[in-house]
């Protein structure tokens, strides 16, 4: 049996898919999965050994670029990849329209989200048959359900698990000191954890013997990183990289502090001790989700808004006011509780 599975983007969403692959694998080996996504995330299937092939798409520059005739050729290179093979089942585990397109788009029977548990309740029209799966779940739980109703076995009852399997190299040998990964950047400005926190928390870190390591993938992340570390030693501000090193640099790590962000959810699904920060966002329903984790929610009257703009009127000494409540001893600690 061969199935095809749709989920393109984004980060955080395809680790949410992980464990559902990991489920089949294990319990229906005989089945062979496909997995279409974005270019940019083609490299996370690959690190799972359930899944058979990956199918890369370029939606994203499709829609910056949509008359061009690099556009037209990479359409015609998809469709020609989605119709190279007839499938027992499509599974659209997004639920948005451009994954339902994809999903019409590919030859066989096609799944997904029925109109009350799906993200865009149009890409409902475009399954063959569609599946009930109450809202009111995480996100992980609520994949985990969709593969095992389509393909008919029974939904394991333990926490999930990732599946990934990731070669390492033998770079961290040459470094003494052990290494904190800070995460920092996110696209919401409301989901930033306040400046000042994060360079109390790096200078607790360098006094205890850490090293810290910060990303950054634009000039902002990175002007930011640089002021957290300022002209402190034990700070080290990381390159632009790939997601496969990035992912590589996490795994190696002693611990995370993140904010709501993917690379939060890989740095959870490689198994290392992760502390992640919560303010506007809610981690009910897609916060990380496994062992060795920590949130730490903000306890704030208007908190979780769900908007990228503050607009708390009160009186507040960080922006934002939400994660004002989150302090850096509190983050200290359930660090240390958990990282190795």
């Amino acid at each position: 049996m061969r199935v095809l599975l749709i989920k393109t983007s984004s980060l955080g969403d395809i680790i949410h898919t992980l464990p559902a692959v990991t489920d089949l694998a294990t319990i229906r080996p005989e089945i062979t999965v496909d997995w279409v996504i974005e270019r940019s995330f083609a490299c996370v299937p690959t690190w799972h050994p359930g899944i058979r092939s990956v199918i890369s798409v370029d939606l994203r520059s499709f829609r910056k670029h949509p008359f061009s005739k690099k556009t037209f050729q990479g359409i015609r290179e998809n469709l020609k990849d989605l119709r190279s093979h007839s499938y027992d089942a499509i599974i659209d585990a997004q639920g948005l329209i451009k994954s339902a397109g994809l999903a019409v788009l590919a030859k066989g029977k096609r799944y997904g989200f029925d109109k009350a548990s799906i993200r865009e309740c149009c890409a409902a029209w475009c399954y063959h048959e569609s599946i009930s799966v109450p809202c009111d779940q995480h996100a992980i739980s609520r994949v985990r359900q969709l593969f095992a109703k389509v393909l008919g076995y029974s939904l394991p009852q333990n926490l999930p698990r990732y599946g990934i399997s990731l070669t390492l190299t033998k770079e961290k040998d040459v470094h003494s000191a052990p290494y904190l990964v800070f995460l920092h950047g996110t696209r919401w400005p409301t989901k930033q954890w306040p400046e000042a926190y994060w360079r109390a928390l790096f200078l607790r870190a360098v006094r205890e013997g850490y090293e810290v390591w910060l990303g950054g993938i634009d000039e902002i992340e990175r002007q930011r990183g640089m002021r957290i570390i300022k002209n402190e030693t034990g700070g080290r501000l990381l390159p632009l990289m790939s997601l496969e090193k990035m992912a590589e640099v996490i795994k190696k790590a002693n611990g995370v502090v993140t904010v709501d962000t993917g690379l939060g959810h890989l740095a959870v699904a490689l198994g290392v001790g992760t502390v992640a920060l919560y303010g506007p966002t809610s981690p009910k329903l897609t916060g990380t989700l496994g062992k060795n984790q920590v949130q730490q929610v903000a306890h704030f009257p208007c908190a979780p808004c769900l908007q990228r703009t503050c607009h708390y009127k009160g009186q507040a000494y960080q922006f934002p006011a939400c994660l004002e409540t989150v302090h850096p001893e509190a983050v200290w600690a359930a660090l240390m509780r958990i990282s190795g």
